[in-house]
């Protein structure tokens, strides 16, 4: 198993594991209720992302087929960067190779000259806080809340 940069050709493979982490996320941490047909247009909205210049994402794979990911981004802010993805396949997790992701992540962001790096994790995905707690991140100021209303 590899990780290396990602390949515009790798859009196809990128794309079912973004539904995934999608619906993790949408489905089973919000208790959204999202088709299949929204989760897809989602993820294919972050795969967009993926090929733009403030971009650069890293994937993880094995005998050709990609089985994780990491997205990082700089921005505006000048020495801030982010970790947009990280996802790995149920059958690879808990094997280190999200810490190697970010950590790829991690080095490219540096040589954009990022000083500090941020990600969003929801509050209840106890285990993906639990891991970034260990890779040293700490909980930042919370500035933006999620308003909804019914319509």
């Amino acid at each position: 198993m590899r990780i290396r940069e990602v390949k515009p050709e790798d859009a196809n493979q990128l794309l079912p594991l973004l539904i995934d982490s999608e619906r993790y996320h949408n489905v089973e941490l919000d208790k959204d209720k999202i088709d299949e047909k929204g989760l897809e247009n989602q993820a294919r909205n972050d795969l967009y992302l993926w090929f733009r210049p403030q971009y650069q994402g890293y994937v993880l794979e094995n005998a050709g087929q990609v089985i994780g990911l990491a997205l990082a981004q700089t921005g505006d802010v000048v020495g801030k960067g982010w970790i947009e993805d990280v996802y790995v396949a149920p059958k690879y997790r808990r094997q280190g190779w999200a810490e190697k992701l970010i950590q790829q992540a991690v080095v490219w962001l540096k040589s954009q000259g990022v000083k500090r790096v941020s990600l969003d994790v929801h509050q209840n995905n106890a285990p993906a806080l639990q891991f970034y707690k260990k890779l040293g991140f700490k909980e930042a100021r919370q500035t933006w809340l999620k308003y909804e209303k019914e319509i």
